[in-house]
């Protein structure tokens, strides 16, 4: 796969900027709004494929469109990115095109596909790539994430299971900075030891008179710990320096999150502001579930 943080930081520009571009003009007319998010959506869409391909495929070999298995690679994580990646770029895509005045069907349908349209494109350019190719689990996984949304969206035209996102300093990038990360921003998004991926559940939307507070989710975690490589650990690091040997394993969390759309703040756009944060999982106490006992986290 290309670098992963490059892929990342773009696809965090693309979300903000296209925030940026959407809420510029809160006070025109609809005609004017469904513009101004054509020309952002067709903007930062061709511009973050020209830059990617210039910062980073272009100085690799190119080659006819192939495709790669990388299924089995990082025990899962890369793919449990993609899902979520997906599913957070729809969901914006959807909350967009409501606040431009297209219907509850369009924005679902159309706007809900953006994640699965932009991470496509950037698997067409893996797949003209000599190192790497196109990757048929990471489309399934981009078509999970996507699916996620607008399933619900069109059963419940809300969101009851939300696919996040959180980050946990590991011990294990030190091993292969090149490759995991030399600073705390490229672990984030490069050492997959260190990342966990959420699905938070609005218990409270299960029924009218439920007694469980909206704004408090469930949420179910998956990780993984020990890799220092896709597939395996390799015995050396780039320089010849053996490496510690650490077991590959699995790990599952159950914890709580936030619904900042349903938490009592008394003023809206506080509500707003936090909400820009719903794709980060907020850290709680959790239960670990892995190599077949439990382990209780204060602050996870």
């Amino acid at each position: 796969m290309p670098e992963n943080k490059l892929r990342n930081c773009l696809t965090i520009t693309f979300l903000l900027l296209l925030q940026v571009a959407c809420s510029a003009q809160q006070d025109s007319i609809p005609k004017q709004k469904k513009r101004a998010l054509a020309v952002g959506f067709g903007v930062l869409y061709t511009g973050s494929m020209v830059g990617l391909n210039e910062l980073w495929y272009k100085d690799f070999e190119r080659s006819p469109l192939h495709s790669f298995d990388d299924s089995r690679e990082w025990m899962g994580m890369d793919k449990a990115g993609h899902a979520t990646t997906a599913y957070q770029i729809g969901a914006f895509g959807h909350s967009s095109m409501r606040w431009a005045g297209y219907s509850e069907k369009k924005s679902t349908l159309v706007g809900g596909s953006i994640g699965f349209a932009y991470l496509l494109g950037i698997e067409f350019l893996d797949g003209k790539s000599a190192a790497w190719g196109w990757s048929w689990s990471d489309i399934g996984a981009n078509a999970l994430g996507t699916g996620a949304f607008i399933g619900q969206q069109l059963l419940w035209e809300e969101q009851r299971f939300i696919l996040k996102f959180s980050y946990k300093p590991s011990d294990f990038a030190q091993y292969r900075p090149s490759l995991l990360g030399s600073s705390w921003n490229e672990r984030i998004f490069k050492d997959y030891n260190a990342q966990t991926y959420w699905v938070s559940t609005k218990v409270g939307s299960f029924g009218k008179n439920t007694w469980w507070p909206k704004w408090l989710m469930l949420s179910f975690g998956y990780s993984a710990d020990g890799m220092l490589g896709a597939n395996s650990n390799p015995l050396f690091d780039d320089d010849g320096t053996p490496l510690p040997q650490f077991q590959r394993f699995p790990q599952y969390l159950f914890s709580f999150d936030i619904d900042f759309q349903h938490i009592p703040i008394r003023r809206p756009w506080v509500r707003k502001v936090l909400g820009t944060f719903g794709i980060i999982k907020i850290a709680a106490p959790a239960l670990e579930l892995s190599n077949g006992k439990f382990t209780f986290h204060p602050f996870y």
